[in-house]
């Protein structure tokens, strides 16, 4: 506060800065409220992309399994080769751990040679 703003204090000036203050107030309001707007609607896309994936994985574990039964069911079926299997196209993407990473078509080197897996600590396999 400036000293004349102190000598010559008025109702008016008080006045004039609650006005001013209520203007500031009701613009950061608005501008809170369309953040709030944006931020909600992200959220609620971000949600519908959940639920989407979490119905795309349910679908892609009912056909694993499907054909998983039917090969368990084959004569051929060899539970050895079939994780043996599943280790070499988990180092594909040139991690060992339990899971496809990178696109398959890139084929990064793995970190650890085939031969050598059997030195590798990995998860248990659900089969």
């Amino acid at each position: 506060m400036s000293f004349f703003d102190y000598l010559f204090d008025s109702e008016w000036s008080q006045r004039s800065d609650i006005e001013t203050l209520k203007a500031r107030g009701r613009q950061q309001q608005m501008v809170a409220a369309r953040n709030s707007r944006q931020n909600t609607s992200k959220v609620n896309d971000l949600e519908a992309k959940v639920i989407e994936l979490q119905e795309e994985v349910g679908a892609l574990q009912l056909i694993t399994r499907g054909l998983l039964e039917i090969l368990k069911d084959s004569p051929d079926w060899d539970d050895k080769k079939f994780k043996d299997t599943l280790l070499e196209l988990d180092l594909e993407d040139g991690n060992l751990d339990g899971k496809i990473s990178s696109p398959v078509s890139e084929k990064p080197k793995p970190k650890v040679k085939i031969k050598d897996m059997h030195k590798v600590k990995v998860k248990k396999i659900r089969i």
